[in-house]
């Protein structure tokens, strides 16, 4: 959804920057340089790069080895980056045919392919990228908001489960010993302990 209301090519990507799932949308152009196996790995590579200039902070651009802007947004929950969403693969400005000739030449590609490719590129806009960043942003936020909604669930999950086995345990018998040992494996159990 996001890569429609985009119009860019958008992938999800983990802290080290390897994908996550594939990316959605790519535009024809990024295409035919994937289409070489030196053009594939260059992208694989910018892709990587651009989700490592997402820090801790917000959204960063940047220009990929072909020419093309990515953003790139982090997903950060409590200080930790547990990921990033990268979009992109617009120029601010048209491709020149000299350009088009350096990957051509580079990756191996047919000109007159790559250079109807270059022509049919949308542009970003200052206004479109500013848009595209505010969203991107947006969705990073969002997504970290539910991850971290998740955990807690998860945390409130596990203790409503311990205070039910804890209520068992003190309801079920009346031998000292037995009751004693049963909180003891449960209080380890609760904290990740190595013994109680």
């Amino acid at each position: 959804s996001f890569s429609a209301v985009s119009g860019t090519a958008v992938s999800f990507r983990d802290p080290q920057g390897k994908l996550i799932i594939e990316p959605s949308r790519p535009g024809n152009f990024c295409q035919l340089v994937q289409s070489s196996p030196s053009g594939a790995k260059a992208c694989a590579a910018s892709n990587r790069a651009a989700a490592k200039t997402a820090g801790l902070g917000p959204a960063q651009a940047r220009k990929c080895h072909a020419g093309l802007y990515q953003y790139a947004a982090p997903i950060i929950v409590d200080g930790q980056r547990l990921g990033t969403i990268v979009m992109g693969d617009r120029p601010k400005k048209g491709l020149n045919k000299e350009q088009v000739h350096k990957l051509v030449e580079k990756y191996g590609l047919k000109e007159q392919e790559l250079g109807e490719a270059a022509k049919s590129l949308a542009l970003w806009s200052d206004k479109q990228m500013h848009d595209c960043i505010r969203l991107l942003s947006v969705l990073g936020n969002s997504i970290a908001r539910i991850c971290y909604q998740e955990h807690v669930l998860r945390e409130r999950l596990g203790e409503l489960g311990t205070l039910y086995d804890l209520t068992g345990q003190l309801s079920g018998t009346c031998e000292l010993g037995e009751t004693l040992n049963g909180l003891a494996e449960s209080i380890v159990r609760l904290t990740n302990a190595k013994a109680c």
